[in-house]
């Protein structure tokens, strides 16, 4: 996989710094050697990499301090329950500062109300993604927007 990855940067010409990787929670704590690994070889490229649905699958703290990651999603089963469920909107919370503890961007997904996102800005989640703002779009679209500045 790492040859892999070389070989579409060197494709696309593209700078390994625009580039994230995201794996999911699952994989990251299976065969942990192997992964730090991996992770290891991709951050020494200069990509970032994310834990994608924090929280679901195996949450294991041992191994998130040892993984080479930037960024931990929240994953979307906590964001719907924002204001509906105090559990999930604790977890939320945790999972926030447990990310900014270790020096971790983090991301909440699937915002899709006014209020999820007022609680995840009022507890320090800059980031979000989700139908909030948008729903996924044809690249043509995204150009468009893009260009008009949203």
């Amino acid at each position: 996989v790492i040859k892999q990855v070389l070989d579409i940067l060197k494709e696309s010409k593209m700078d390994s710094k625009y580039l994230e990787l995201e794996i999911t929670e699952s994989i990251a704590m299976k065969e942990t050697g192997y992964v730090i690994e991996i992770l290891n070889a991709f951050k020494e490229m200069g990509i970032d990499i994310s834990i994608d649905d924090f929280g679901t699958e195996y949450s294991c703290l041992k191994y998130l301090k040892q993984l080479p990651v930037d960024r931990i999603k929240i994953a979307m089963p906590f964001i719907q329950g924002i204001d509906v469920s105090v559990k999930d909107e604790a977890i939320a919370k945790a999972i926030i500062v447990l990310a900014k503890s270790m020096k971790l961007r983090v991301i909440a997904e699937g915002v899709e109300t006014a209020s999820q996102l007022s609680f995840l800005s009022g507890n320090m989640c800059e980031e979000v993604q989700g139908y909030y703002y948008y729903k996924p779009l044809p690249v043509k679209e995204i150009e468009e927007l893009l260009r008009n500045g949203h």
